[in-house]
């Protein structure tokens, strides 16, 4: 499917093929590939990360493109040991319990320029829910140049309402097409991220799911670059004078017989 596929592009990276298949260890895939000095730096890396329950894939998958792109081996090790550091920030934001696919996520939206704060807003947005592929739209939006404050509350709204992985797909796409007709890619983040919450809202709504009546995180007014949104949708605002109608005047007193 098209939509898993993307989902998979988004960072550039593909998660290991099959689990519990045996790999060869870095150090035998590394031989013949780096000398001896940068592959016993990147496996000493690895091993390091290993025994802290952290994902080491990356780190193998950064040296071998480093030397297949014959880059010095000097930069290859800092190549990594950044990324490892980027691993370390995203498993402390996300906690213990997280997977390695949302620490991957993670570590990519931070490699791309996103702080550990912004992360942590988006993380703290809704507890119980999956955080890998906002995430990777989260870095989507950076590499498509919409500003750190736009983007992330962009995605936190989305977090706030539990999307589901192809809304958070289905936001990248229209952002793409928006930016793409001329739109600045903040304008285009703001204005589609509505359109996505309208959509999930008016789902829960329709369904009488549990959590229908979730308020968008965005308020009564949109981004300023957008506007204020029409009454009565994704931003919860009632119509104007909504409530108990106004009294239409004095009522008037029975004739005396």
């Amino acid at each position: 499917m098209r939509s898993v596929r993307r989902i998979a592009g988004l960072t550039g990276f593909m998660v290991a093929a099959t689990a519990g298949a045996q790999q060869p260890s870095p150090n035998e895939r590394l031989t013949g590939r780096l000398d001896e000095d940068t592959r016993a730096q990147v496996v000493a890396l690895v091993d390091s990360l290993r025994r802290e329950e952290l994902p080491v894939e990356p780190l193998i998958d950064r040296a071998l493109e480093g030397a297949a792109k014959r880059a010095d081996g000097a930069l290859i090790v800092r190549v990594v040991r950044g990324y490892a550091g980027h691993l370390r920030v995203a498993r402390s934001v996300l906690g213990k319990a997280s997977s390695d696919r949302e620490i991957i996520a993670g570590a990519n939206a931070l490699k791309a320029g996103l702080k550990s704060e912004e992360l942590s807003r988006v993380r703290a947005a809704r507890e119980g829910v999956k955080y890998a592929v906002a995430f990777d739209v989260l870095t989507g939006l950076k590499n498509r140049n919409v500003p750190n404050d736009t983007a992330v509350r962009v995605i936190g709204s989305l977090v706030k309402l539990a999307a589901n992985d192809q809304q958070y797909v289905t936001l990248l796409d229209q952002v793409d097409r928006a930016i793409a007709d001329g739109a600045p890619p903040a304008v285009a983040a703001s204005t589609q991220g509505i359109t996505v919450e309208r959509a999930i809202l008016a789902n829960a709504n329709n369904s009488n799911a549990p959590g229908a009546a979730l308020p968008s995180a965005r308020g009564a007014v949109g981004d300023p670059a957008v506007g204020r949104p029409s009454q009565g949708t994704a931003a919860g605002v009632q119509p104007e004078g909504a409530g108990a109608p106004a009294p239409r005047g004095k009522a008037q007193k029975p004739r005396k017989p």
